[in-house]
Protein backbone atom coordinates (compact mmCIF):
# COMPACT_ATOMS: atom_id res chain seq x y z
CA UNK A 1 0.00 0.00 0.00
CA UNK A 2 1.48 3.35 -0.97
CA UNK A 3 1.37 6.61 1.00
CA UNK A 4 -1.59 7.98 -1.00
CA UNK A 5 -3.76 4.92 -0.33
CA UNK A 6 -2.86 5.02 3.36
CA UNK A 7 -3.71 8.74 3.57
CA UNK A 8 -7.03 8.11 1.82
CA UNK A 9 -7.91 5.39 4.35
CA UNK A 10 -7.09 7.73 7.24
CA UNK A 11 -9.21 10.52 5.77
CA UNK A 12 -12.18 8.27 4.98
CA UNK A 13 -12.83 6.14 8.09
CA UNK A 14 -16.17 4.94 6.66
CA UNK A 15 -14.38 3.07 3.86
CA UNK A 16 -14.11 -0.66 4.50
CA UNK A 17 -10.77 -2.22 3.66
CA UNK A 18 -9.40 -5.73 4.00
CA UNK A 19 -5.66 -5.98 4.56
CA UNK A 20 -3.85 -9.23 3.74
CA UNK A 21 -0.42 -10.53 4.81
CA UNK A 22 2.53 -9.22 2.81
CA UNK A 23 3.09 -11.40 -0.26
CA UNK A 24 6.77 -10.39 -0.46
CA UNK A 25 7.49 -11.27 3.16
CA UNK A 26 5.69 -14.59 3.16
CA UNK A 27 6.98 -15.47 -0.32
CA UNK A 28 10.56 -15.10 0.92
CA UNK A 29 9.81 -17.16 4.03
CA UNK A 30 8.20 -19.85 1.86
CA UNK A 31 11.17 -19.96 -0.54
CA UNK A 32 13.70 -20.27 2.29
CA UNK A 33 11.72 -22.97 4.11
CA UNK A 34 10.99 -24.93 0.94
CA UNK A 35 14.68 -24.75 -0.03
CA UNK A 36 15.73 -26.00 3.40
CA UNK A 37 13.17 -28.84 3.16
CA UNK A 38 14.64 -29.87 -0.22
CA UNK A 39 18.14 -29.79 1.27
CA UNK A 40 16.90 -31.96 4.15
CA UNK A 41 15.48 -34.43 1.64
CA UNK A 42 18.80 -34.59 -0.18
CA UNK A 43 20.65 -35.08 3.11
CA UNK A 44 18.27 -37.86 4.12
CA UNK A 45 18.17 -39.79 0.84
CA UNK A 46 21.49 -39.21 -0.89
CA UNK A 47 23.77 -38.84 2.14
CA UNK A 48 21.82 -41.24 4.40
CA UNK A 49 21.89 -38.57 7.09
CA UNK A 50 19.21 -39.16 9.76
CA UNK A 51 19.08 -35.45 10.63
CA UNK A 52 17.93 -34.78 7.06
CA UNK A 53 14.51 -36.21 7.88
CA UNK A 54 14.19 -33.86 10.83
CA UNK A 55 15.17 -30.90 8.64
CA UNK A 56 12.63 -32.01 6.03
CA UNK A 57 9.80 -32.30 8.56
CA UNK A 58 10.49 -29.03 10.39
CA UNK A 59 11.10 -26.85 7.35
CA UNK A 60 8.39 -28.63 5.38
CA UNK A 61 5.85 -27.72 8.05
CA UNK A 62 7.12 -24.14 8.11
CA UNK A 63 6.79 -23.99 4.30
CA UNK A 64 3.17 -25.18 4.59
CA UNK A 65 2.46 -22.46 7.17
CA UNK A 66 4.05 -19.82 4.91
CA UNK A 67 2.04 -21.08 1.92
CA UNK A 68 -1.11 -20.81 4.01
CA UNK A 69 -0.26 -17.20 4.87
CA UNK A 70 0.30 -16.51 1.17
CA UNK A 71 -2.78 -18.13 -0.32
CA UNK A 72 -5.49 -18.37 2.36
CA UNK A 73 -8.48 -16.08 2.08
CA UNK A 74 -9.14 -16.66 5.80
CA UNK A 75 -6.16 -14.60 7.02
CA UNK A 76 -6.84 -10.87 7.07
CA UNK A 77 -7.46 -7.67 9.00
CA UNK A 78 -10.74 -6.05 7.99
CA UNK A 79 -11.27 -2.42 8.97
CA UNK A 80 -14.87 -1.25 8.85
CA UNK A 81 -16.59 1.96 9.87
CA UNK A 82 -17.37 0.55 13.33
CA UNK A 83 -14.45 -1.73 14.17
CA UNK A 84 -11.87 -4.26 13.13
CA UNK A 85 -11.98 -7.97 12.47
CA UNK A 86 -8.73 -9.94 12.67
CA UNK A 87 -8.49 -13.51 11.41
CA UNK A 88 -5.30 -15.54 11.49
CA UNK A 89 -4.20 -19.17 11.55
CA UNK A 90 -4.10 -19.39 15.36
CA UNK A 91 -6.06 -16.35 16.51
CA UNK A 92 -9.19 -14.40 15.71
CA UNK A 93 -11.01 -11.51 17.31
CA UNK A 94 -13.34 -8.61 16.62
CA UNK A 95 -13.12 -5.22 18.32
CA UNK A 96 -15.34 -2.19 18.05
CA UNK A 97 -13.51 1.13 17.85
CA UNK A 98 -15.60 2.30 20.84
CA UNK A 99 -13.96 -0.46 22.91
CA UNK A 100 -10.37 0.29 21.87
CA UNK A 101 -8.29 2.43 24.22
CA UNK A 102 -4.52 2.84 23.92
CA UNK A 103 -2.90 1.72 20.68
CA UNK A 104 0.83 1.17 20.57
CA UNK A 105 3.70 -0.42 18.69
CA UNK A 106 5.64 -3.14 20.50
CA UNK A 107 8.68 -5.26 19.76
CA UNK A 108 7.72 -8.86 20.52
CA UNK A 109 9.42 -12.09 19.43
CA UNK A 110 11.77 -10.25 17.06
CA UNK A 111 8.82 -8.61 15.33
CA UNK A 112 7.30 -5.18 15.49
CA UNK A 113 3.56 -5.48 16.12
CA UNK A 114 0.60 -3.27 16.83
CA UNK A 115 -1.14 -3.82 20.15
CA UNK A 116 -4.04 -2.17 21.95
CA UNK A 117 -5.94 -2.08 25.21
CA UNK A 118 -9.67 -2.42 25.61
CA UNK A 119 -11.50 0.40 27.38
CA UNK A 120 -13.82 -2.03 29.10
CA UNK A 121 -12.24 -4.94 31.00
CA UNK A 122 -15.05 -7.22 29.80
CA UNK A 123 -14.16 -6.82 26.11
CA UNK A 124 -12.33 -9.57 24.27
CA UNK A 125 -11.32 -13.04 25.37
CA UNK A 126 -10.50 -12.77 29.10
CA UNK A 127 -7.88 -15.55 29.15
CA UNK A 128 -6.03 -14.25 26.07
CA UNK A 129 -6.31 -10.68 27.36
CA UNK A 130 -4.72 -11.66 30.69
CA UNK A 131 -1.89 -13.58 28.98
CA UNK A 132 -1.20 -10.75 26.52
CA UNK A 133 -1.22 -8.16 29.32
CA UNK A 134 1.32 -10.17 31.32
CA UNK A 135 3.69 -10.58 28.37
CA UNK A 136 3.33 -7.34 26.39
CA UNK A 137 1.49 -4.90 28.62
CA UNK A 138 -1.44 -4.70 26.17
CA UNK A 139 -4.76 -6.57 26.02
CA UNK A 140 -4.60 -7.57 22.35
CA UNK A 141 -1.88 -8.04 19.73
CA UNK A 142 -2.29 -7.84 15.98
CA UNK A 143 0.22 -10.51 14.90
CA UNK A 144 0.88 -9.17 11.40
CA UNK A 145 1.33 -5.70 9.91
CA UNK A 146 -0.29 -6.68 6.60
CA UNK A 147 2.32 -5.08 4.36
CA UNK A 148 2.33 -1.81 6.31
CA UNK A 149 4.87 -0.32 8.65
CA UNK A 150 3.71 -1.06 12.23
CA UNK A 151 3.65 2.66 13.07
CA UNK A 152 1.48 3.38 10.00
CA UNK A 153 -0.95 0.61 10.95
CA UNK A 154 -1.16 1.93 14.53
CA UNK A 155 -1.85 5.46 13.25
CA UNK A 156 -4.49 4.16 10.84
CA UNK A 157 -6.26 2.30 13.66
CA UNK A 158 -6.02 5.34 15.95
CA UNK A 159 -7.49 7.64 13.29
CA UNK A 160 -10.40 5.25 12.74
CA UNK A 161 -10.93 4.87 16.49
CA UNK A 162 -10.93 8.66 16.95
CA UNK A 163 -13.34 9.16 14.04
CA UNK A 164 -15.77 6.66 15.56
CA UNK A 165 -16.22 8.85 18.67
Amino acid sequence: MDANELAALRLNPQQEVTLRPSKAKWGCIFAICAGAAVMGTIMAIKDHEANGWMVLVIFGMMAVLAARQLFSSNIYLRLTATGLEMRGPFQKFDARYDDIGNIGVIYYRRNTNVAFDYRSPTSGNAKRRKQNKAVTGYDEIIPETYGLNAQDLAELLASRRDAAH
